[in-house]
């Protein structure tokens, strides 16, 4: 599996240990890697997958971060064929094996997605939100978005005229690629 160097998908993982399947990036066995914290969900596309790399797995965040590419590296190679997952990183070999199958990726991140997917599609959006910027600036950096690109929130105008505000989750995309995510708004008094 190939995915572009600058992505910093465990951003959108949560380090709280209560929500142990949280903590994991999810490769759905296709073209996407998948994050969330239960407050923002980042999807990336992987650029290549080998044949025999079909299976959804869970991968460690932690992993992830370890293995990022040096400066000289244009993407970052992930072998899952082996049992686990393993890269090379300055001449070193790393590893980490996967989750025990007990845990599992919340499942209703496919309903999100294709909510947030027919969203994007549509063209009248407009914005009145809270944001955390904190969150906003982790989902960016997990969907390869770097200072000099610009972030595009999408909102549903139906929503926005019923309640004057937005309540569900918000699709985030970035200018110059393919990826995408979610963020929940917060409450502003």
């Amino acid at each position: 599996m190939r995915i572009n160097r600058t992505c910093k998908i465990w951003k959108a993982t949560s380090k709280d240990e209560l929500r142990e399947s949280l903590q994991y990036v999810y490769f759905d066995g296709k073209d996407k890697l998948v994050a969330t914290d239960g407050n923002i969900m980042a999807v990336v596309k992987v650029l290549e997958v080998e044949k025999d790399e079909d299976t959804p797995r869970l991968i460690s965040a932690d992993f992830l971060k370890s293995s990022r590419p040096t400066a000289k590296q244009h993407y970052l190679e992930i072998n899952l064929n082996s049992g686990s997952a393993t890269t090379t990183r300055g001449g070193f070999a790393l590893s980490c094996s996967f989750p025990d199958e007990k845990i599992k990726f919340p499942l209703g991140y496919k309903k999100i997605l294709a909510a947030a997917k027919k969203l994007l599609i549509r063209k009248k959006h407009k914005f009145v939100v809270g944001l955390d910027a904190k969150l906003l600036k982790n989902l960016a950096d997990a969907l390869d978005c770097d200072i000099n690109s610009h972030v595009f929130l999408h909102f549903d105008k139906k929503e926005l005229y019923k309640t004057g505000t937005c309540l569900g989750h918000i699709p985030v995309t970035v200018f110059g690629n393919d990826n995408f995510g979610i963020i929940m708004p917060v409450r502003v008094n």
